[in-house]
């Protein structure tokens, strides 16, 4: 996926920047080493049984929410949840992201 066709968002220090209604962000590129707390469109592995049971859907067709007993995987997070992910300087991450919030020193460019 090139970034050439997306919308840069440039977004500095402690800031939360939600997509417009009906969007997301599909890459953030990091500028200075950062932290983003990302919501929507994330997954993440889990080891069994290692569910808060309020986090995780259980990717069924129901979409409820995982619970304490489970097998080892990668599960959707909930839209509402939020991870924080450690980004070096250079690196881009993929995703369909609703949020993204940022601390005081951090810098990325969002690309929707």
């Amino acid at each position: 996926m090139g970034l050439e066709n997306l919308k840069p968002v440039h977004i500095k220090g402690a800031t939360t920047v939600a997509a417009p209604n009906n969007t997301h962000f599909k890459a953030i590129t990091c500028l200075a080493a950062s932290v983003a707390t990302v919501k929507g469109g994330i997954a993440a592995g889990l080891d069994a049984n290692d569910s808060d049971g309020s986090s995780h859907l259980d990717g069924k067709a129901s979409g409820s929410t995982l619970g304490g007993t489970h097998a080892a995987g990668i599960y959707d997070m909930l839209p509402s949840v939020g991870l924080a992910i450690a980004l070096p300087v250079g690196v881009t991450i993929y995703g369909r992201f609703t949020e993204i919030a940022l601390s005081s020193d951090d810098e990325v460019i969002a690309y929707m």
